[in-house]
């Protein structure tokens, strides 16, 4: 019996910076930056190696409050 799986909403928080931060030694972390511009910071970081992250994540964040 197949597994019926409802959509996948699109997100609606989109990424308003992202690029390379150089941490020495020749390695770099990847970030993102959304949400409200002047808003109260949140760093979310992702589970670690390999687990990786997705866009989605955003959304357990109020983007019009927070600084992402």
């Amino acid at each position: 019996m197949p597994i019926d799986t409802p959509p996948v909403p699109p997100v609606a928080v989109a990424t308003a910076a992202a690029g390379w931060l150089d941490v020495g030694d020749g390695h770099r972390i990847y970030h993102e930056e959304a949400g409200t511009r002047g808003g109260i910071a949140v760093v979310l970081l992702h589970g670690g190696p390999g687990s990786g992250s997705t866009s989605r994540q955003r959304e357990f964040i109020d983007a019009a409050r927070y600084r992402i």
